[in-house]
C-alpha cells in the first residue's frame, strides 16, 4: 500500500506500525467459475522505523496499491474505509464510501483528531459474489501541538496556553508559534479570571489521574498552576477533567496539615521520580518510584518533630531528596532519604539542619540571613552538573545588619553530602536594586548568573572576588515593554539557551508578549539571539529564535510528550 497523509487543523504525525490481515479469498463459484479476488501490497515497516511526518494541511489521503485479478465481478467492486474500536476491532465510523476509487479522501474526522494509535479498515466488497476483502492497519496520529516550548500565558480573559510547536518535516524539525491552545482544543480547564503562576511538565506515572484506568494513557504530567486551582491537563489533547486532574487527587494530608485550599503556588520536580508541591505555606513530597507515595506531611519539620517551621516556596532540588530554607531559625535545612526509607511514616518527610565548619565561606545557620531566592544551576531533570556529577544551588541571601545582599553557591554529592571547599559568597553591588528583583536564571556549568526586574536585566560575572555586575537591559529590552519571564531552557533540548519573555505593558494582553531565546558566550556572558537549527539543515531551514504574539508569558516549558 501507497500511503499518503495530509491532515487538517494544526499538523500531525503519521506512523505505519503494523496491520492485521483478515481476507476472504473464494477460490470459485459453484459453478466452478473464477472469481475475481483484490490483492494489497502493503509495505511491512519494523517498530524502530523513525516516525514519518508530514506538515498538517487539510486532509487524509490514503492511496492503497492494489491489484484486481479476472473472474467473476472484477469490474465490479465498491470500496470502503472504516474507523475500528481498538477493543474489539468493529467499526465505529465509516470514513468514506465509493463505486470507483479505493482512495480514501477526506477531511479528518473529529474521531481521529486525538493523539493516539487509531485502527483503519480497508474492505472492498464484489457485488455480484458479496465476497467481502478488507485489510486492517495502525495509524498513530499525534497532533502538531504535542511537543515543543510551552508557556502558560496571562490574557484579557485569564489563563492561556501558546505554544513554539516542534514538528518533524521532512526530517528537519521546525518551529513554528501557535496561541490560545486551550481555547483552540476546546478544553474545560478553567481560564476565566484566573492569574497563571507556573507551568511544570515531567514524566509522571499516575498522570494525568491516578484513577484513570486507561494503560496506554501518555504517563506525563502537564501542571498548569493559577491562583485559583492546580490541576494537570490531559498530555495527548490538552482535555480536562474537573476534580480529577487535581492536585488534590494525589493528596492524603491529615487534617493538622491541610492546606485550606488544594492550590500550589510553586513545584520542583527531579528525574521522574519524585516532585515537590508548596501549598498551605508546608513544602510537601511525592515519591513515584520504586514505591508511591501521594502528598502526606509537611517536610518543613525538624527530625522526630511534628510542628512545622515556616519556609519560603524556594527549593533546590539534591540527589534523593531536597534543600529548603527555615525562616524560623535562619538556617537551611536538607530533605534526604534512600530507597529504604520510602515507607508512609512521618519521619520520611522531616529534615535536618545543614552542618557549618570553621572555615567555610558562609554559614548555612546564620540568625542575620533572609532567604531572597534559590534553585539550582543546571535546570533539568535530574539537576545534576554532569561535568562534575554534583548538584549545584545558588542562594540570594539579605545581611540584616549590614543591608548586603548576597550571592550564596555550594554543591551536593550524590549522596548528600557537601562538596569540600565548594562554598562561596560574593557581595552584590548595592547600586543594584535587588528589592525589585523578581527573576533569575544561572547558566548550567558557567559562573554567570542573570537576573531581572520588570524594567532592568543584569548580567552578573561570579569569578571575581568583586561580581561584575553589567545593566543589559537596553540589549533585551525593547523601549515601552517589562520582563514577565526569564528561564533557562536546557531541560529538553540540552543547549543552555536564555528565554526572556517580555510584553507591552499598555493595553491588551492577548498579543503583548514576545519570547526571545538568547545563545550565551561562556567567555562574558554576551547573549545573541539563537539560531533553530544550530547549523541551517539541509533544505536551507535556519530560523531567529524569536517570536512575538503571545500572551504575557509567566512561565515555561518545554513540553516532551
Amino acid at each position: 500500500m501507497k500511503l499518503k497523509t495530509y491532515i487538517s487543523l494544526m499538523g500531525i504525525s503519521l506512523i505505519l506500525l503494523s496491520f492485521i490481515t483478515s481476507c476472504v479469498d473464494d477460490k470459485g463459484n459453484y459453478d466452478y467459475k473464477k472469481v475475481s479476488t483484490i490483492e494489497m501490497d502493503y509495505p511491512k515497516n519494523s517498530a524502530y522505523d523513525p516516525p514519518y511526518q508530514v506538515e498538517f494541511t487539510s486532509r487524509l489521503i490514503i492511496d492503497p496499491k492494489i491489484t484486481i485479478t479476472d473472474g467473476v465481478g472484477k469490474d465490479d467492486f465498491y470500496y470502503e474505509w472504516f474507523l475500528c474500536s481498538s477493543a474489539d476491532g468493529s467499526s465505529i465510523l465509516q470514513l468514506s464510501k465509493s463505486d470507483t476509487t479505493p482512495v480514501l479522501d477526506i477531511l479528518l474526522p473529529e474521531e481521529m483528531q486525538i493523539s493516539k494509535t487509531h485502527l483503519v479498515t480497508f474492505r472492498a466488497t464484489n457485488r455480484l459474489t458479496n465476497l467481502s476483502f478488507s485489510k486492517t492497519f495502525q495509524v498513530t496520529v499525534k497532533d502538531r501541538l504535542q511537543t515543543g516550548f510551552l508557556a502558560i500565558t496571562e490574557k484579557d480573559a485569564g489563563v492561556e496556553l501558546d505554544i513554539i510547536a516542534a514538528f518533524m518535516k521532512d526530517g528537519v524539525e521546525e518551529l513554528t508559534l501557535h496561541t490560545d491552545i486551550l481555547q483552540l482544543k476546546k478544553s474545560a480547564f478553567p481560564r476565566a479570571g484566573r492569574k497563571p503562576l507556573g507551568i511544570y511538565a515531567f514524566k509522571d506515572i499516575y498522570a494525568p489521574s491516578p484513577i484513570d484506568p486507561n494503560t496506554n494513557r501518555i504517563k506525563y504530567s502537564v501542571y498548569l498552576l493559577t491562583d485559583k486551582n492546580t490541576d494537570r491537563i490531559k498530555p495527548e489533547d490538552f482535555s480536562f477533567k474537573e476534580k480529577s486532574y487535581n492536585i488534590s487527587q494525589v493528596s492524603y494530608i491529615p487534617d493538622k496539615y491541610a492546606p485550606k485550599e488544594y492550590i500550589a503556588t510553586k513545584m520542583a520536580y527531579q528525574n521522574g521520580e519524585n516532585y515537590y508541591a508548596y501549598m498551605g505555606g508546608n513544602w510537601f513530597f511525592m515519591n513515584l518510584m520504586p514505591t508511591s507515595i501521594f502528598f502526606m506531611y509537611p517536610i518543613n519539620m525538624y527530625k522526630g518533630e511534628e510542628t512545622t517551621y515556616k519556609t519560603p516556596p524556594y527549593i533546590a532540588n539534591v540527589r534523593f531528596g531536597a534543600i529548603i530554607y527555615n525562616e524560623d531559625d535562619h538556617c537551611f535545612m536538607l530533605h534526604k532519604y534512600t530507597w529504604g526509607d520510602l515507607t508512609n511514616t512521618k519521619a520520611l518527610f522531616q529534615t535536618v539542619k545543614l552542618a557549618d565548619n570553621p572555615d567555610d565561606a558562609f554559614r548555612f545557620n546564620n540568625p542575620n540571613y533572609d532567604l531572597v531566592y534559590m534553585s539550582n544551576t543546571n535546570i533539568t531533570n535530574i539537576m545534576v552538573n554532569t561535568s562534575t556529577n554534583y548538584n549545584d544551588v545558588f542562594a540570594i541571601v539579605k545581611e540584616k545588619i549590614t543591608g548586603q545582599y548576597e550571592l550564596l553557591k555550594f554543591s551536593m554529592t550524590r549522596s548528600a553530602n557537601i562538596v569540600d571547599k565548594s562554598k562561596s559568597r560574593k557581595i552584590i553591588p548595592a547600586n543594584i536594586d535587588m528589592a525589585k528583583i523578581k527573576y533569575y536564571s544561572h547558566h548550567p556549568s558557567e559562573p554567570i548568573l542573570y537576573m531581572a526586574s520588570e524594567d532592568k536585566v543584569y548580567r552578573v560575572i561570579t569569578t571575581t572576588s568583586n561580581i561584575d555586575v553589567r545593566d543589559i537591559t537596553d540589549e533585551v529590552l525593547p523601549p515601552g515593554e517589562k520582563v514577565s519571564c526569564l528561564k533557562s531552557m536546557l531541560k529538553k533540548i540540552k543547549r543552555p539557551l536564555l528565554a526572556i519573555a517580555t510584553y507591552k505593558a499598555n493595553g491588551s494582553l492577548d498579543k503583548a508578549g514576545t519570547l526571545k531565546m538568547y545563545e550565551i558566550n561562556v567567555q562574558n556572558g554576551d547573549l545573541t539571539i539563537a539560531k533553530h537549527p544550530q547549523e541551517p539543515a539541509e533544505n536551507g531551514y535556519q530560523i531567529d529564535m524569536s517570536w512575538s504574539g503571545l500572551g504575557k508569558i509567566v512561565d515555561i516549558e518545554y513540553k516532551e510528550q
